[in-house]
């Protein structure tokens, strides 16, 4: 799986891998996603750095087959090689900050799957969301999912299973603690974006 990621393409021989993990600790009634989870609840997006280390296969894939050098341009003076490789943002303590005042219900971390994938892990199974794309990264500018989209022909739909697309972190909280979770987010310094509300259709994730 993931933790033991396979690579095709890049290990030669001579060539390995080396992974470490952490282990936490939790109180049983802090455990997430909580149980009380219902429909019109918020989902809050925290931005993400870049790619954070997901779908790197297939930007190889595409470098390759449109031998486009990881020097080349991008924007200003980054490159494609500064942009693929920004370091992933580690949410830790502006999470941590927030559970000191708000009862966060749920956080999906986008990884591998896109935010569908990982959204559905953590909500019910009655329950499902809808999102706004406008809010995702495909028209910002020095964006990869612009590029990607536009230059590259991308199928969004796949973009969104394979990517984070501009989304690091989603945050479910209740209605009442929106406005309280958005000013701890602006005193902190984090920046986050309303993405949707939960629904009650069952496992289904859309994006208007």
């Amino acid at each position: 799986g993931g933790e033991t990621a396979e690579l095709p393409g890049l290990y030669t021989n001579g060539k390995f891998d080396s992974a470490g993990f952490a282990v936490g600790v939790v109180e049983k009634n802090k455990l997430l996603p909580k149980k009380n989870i219902k429909p019109n609840d918020i989902l809050l997006g925290f931005p993400s750095s870049g790619l954070h280390s997901n779908g790197y296969s297939l930007i190889r894939k595409i470098f390759f087959e449109k031998k486009i050098s990881y020097k080349k341009q991008f924007y200003n003076k980054t490159s494609f090689g500064d942009a693929l490789l920004k370091p992933t943002i580690i949410y830790v303590k502006p999470i941590l900050k927030i559970i000191e005042s708000i009862n966060l219900k749920a956080l999906a971390h986008i990884t591998g799957g896109g935010i569908a994938e990982n959204l559905n892990r953590v909500l019910p199974d009655k329950l499902g969301a809808v999102l706004s794309s406008k809010e995702l990264d495909f028209e910002k500018n020095r964006s990869l999912y612009k590029w990607l989209s536009h230059e590259c022909k991308l199928d969004v739909k796949e973009m969104l299973k394979t990517f984070n697309c501009g989304i690091g972190m989603i945050i479910v909280v209740a209605k009442q603690d929106f406005e309280k979770t958005i000013a701890i987010c602006k005193a902190i310094k984090q920046p986050v974006k309303f993405l949707g509300k939960t629904t009650s259709s069952q496992k289904e994730v859309i994006f208007n």
